[in-house]
């Protein structure tokens, strides 16, 4: 066997592996790891060209891998977009867009995301009469922070082209637009601002920026969700750029179309698939209606046998499907499609793993049915430090249904297989704040211990995305995607996980973030 290349020494090493115990050193060649062990025994395999690194202690875990990011979007927010999420009065709000205003020419776009009109002091959506006049020559698009509305101004709606009859196409009781939009609407919008904004090109220089932020907090590993087709404008950028980044993508094109994935030859399709909306747009599907909002229990976007018919031909043609469904009401529709297609199927004993994106409120039968079929849940964890609680958003949206959302620990028990994400550009991509969340469950009863919160965003990621025996622990024989830290997630107190420092990230055997802190 020739020298590695690269031995770690003096650290603690969170192997994750349930054979192999934790260990002080790891060994890497040819960007795969080939031995874990004590300082002693790891550091006789280093020859003259070996570089050896002392971690003084830092602690190495597999790198994060991160189930749920819409790729494009997070970089063209680092890039092109207001950073609206700290917002907290529609004043503030208009001050920010006037003073952009003044810096474009007439005609140009004015971007922004992440307001939260439930945080803003108002409780409301800025009018469109107030964004014409602070921005009356530039057609204006705001992202609410969970993606599941967006507001414009007459401009703005003005160049979208939608028919007013659209739904989630809001307008006032006179038919004017109002220039908020929803549901069928939102995802419209959003798909004529990528038309409108999203060159190739500048979809490329997103993917790069949203790979640096990425690797800066530890993750290897994300599952790219991607707008359209793989010949799409978001496809055609990844493509340019995927050989080049410091990150391994998992894409999941966020279509119905079928035969454009399955003539692109991958093997899964979907991730925002939208089933229904978000709790915030009261929009999430629920069997009951929302406590704050009585006359509405949110939306479904798709017609049952629409969705059965796309889910049978999908798990027919041998393809992993992920759906997004955060309601009760959603999640039935969701397990619906499986159930028929998978029973009715000629390939119904086949390991599908097929997702449910955010699953956050199932019922008892759900999660008993999910693990029946093989549902592998992709959940974001952070949504509970963002709005969990019993003063938060989901128990003022929900009320007592509030004790249901994201049941991390009855899954567990239950054995089903939950991937860790952040749904970035909703919460930033930060998977020790995913970590720091799962332990820390306002609801007692849904904590888990931090050793299964990182196998959220490690071993079940990889297991997912059907790679486990590649990534999600550090075992011999599998890829050297490392993360090194401050401090271990299992031995600090539960309050601190989220304040642990990410030192360093090492992707293929090869660091690709701050290496220079650690020599």
């Amino acid at each position: 066997m020739s020298s590695p290349s690269l031995i770690l020494h003096n650290g603690f090493v969170l192997t994750m592996d349930p054979v192999l115990k934790e260990a002080t050193a790891v060994a890497v060649e040819g960007g795969t790891i080939v031995s874990v062990g004590d300082d002693n025994d790891i550091l006789q395999l280093a020859g003259t060209d070996t570089k050896t690194v002392d971690l003084h202690g830092l602690t190495v875990l597999p790198g994060f891998i991160d189930t749920h990011v819409h790729f494009v979007a997070t970089g063209m927010r680092l890039h092109h977009m207001m950073d609206l999420t700290g917002l907290r009065s529609v004043t503030k709000l208009l001050e920010m867009i006037r003073a952009e205003a003044e810096e474009k020419e007439p005609g140009a776009w004015i971007l922004g995301w992440g307001f939260d009109h439930y945080a803003l002091e108002e409780k409301r959506y800025p009018t469109i009469e107030e964004l014409d006049q602070v921005a009356p020559n530039n057609p204006i698009f705001l992202r609410r922070r969970d993606g599941h509305s967006s507001i414009f101004n007459s401009v703005g709606v003005e160049s979208l082209g939608l028919p007013d009859d659209m739904p989630g196409f809001n307008v006032d009781a006179e038919g004017r637009p109002t220039g908020v939009m929803q549901a069928r609407a939102n995802s419209a919008a959003n798909s004529k601002i990528q038309q409108i904004l999203k060159a190739p090109e500048m979809g490329a220089d997103a993917c790069r920026a949203a790979a640096q932020e990425a690797v800066s907090v530890g993750i290897t590993t994300l599952h790219a969700l991607t707008g359209g087709e793989p010949e799409g404008v978001e496809g055609q950028a990844m493509a340019m750029v995927e050989n080049e980044l410091p990150v391994r993508l998992v894409k999941y094109f966020q279509t119905t179309n079928l035969e454009s994935v399955l003539e692109a030859g991958l093997p899964r399709i979907g991730g925002c698939i939208l089933i229904d909306g978000s709790v915030g747009s009261q929009t999430a599907a629920l069997m009951e209606p929302y406590s704050d909002s009585p006359d509405t229990s949110g939306v479904l976007y798709f017609e049952q046998s629409d969705i059965n018919e796309f889910v049978a031909k999908a798990h027919a043609a041998g393809l992993q499907i992920a759906l997004h469904a955060i309601g009760d009401r959603a999640i039935e529709q969701a397990l619906c499609a499986f159930e028929a297609a998978v029973k009715c199927s000629d390939v119904q004993a086949r390991d599908h793993r097929h997702r449910i994106e955010h699953y956050l409120i199932p019922t008892p039968d759900q999660m008993q049915r999910a693990l029946d079929l093989g549902i592998t849940p992709a959940m974001q964890p952070a949504f509970e430090h963002f709005w969990g609680g019993l003063e938060g958003l989901y128990a003022s949206r929900l009320g007592d249904r509030v004790a249901r959302t994201n049941p991390l620990r009855t899954l567990t028990d239950m054995g089903l297989i939950v991937g860790g994400g952040s749904d970035s550009l909703v919460t930033p991509m930060n998977p020790l704040l995913g970590i720091h969340s799962a332990v820390n469950h306002p609801n007692p009863d849904h904590r888990l211990s931090a050793k299964e919160a990182v196998g959220l965003f490690t071993v079940n990621g990889a297991y997912q995305a059907f790679e486990e025996a590649e990534k999600g622990s550090i075992t011999p024989g599998k890829l050297a995607d490392l993360v090194l830290l401050s401090a271990d997630p299992t031995a600090v107190p539960a309050e601190e996980i989220s304040g642990i420092d990410v030192v360093a990230t090492i992707t293929g055997g090869k660091f690709v973030y701050g290496e220079d802190s650690i020599q």
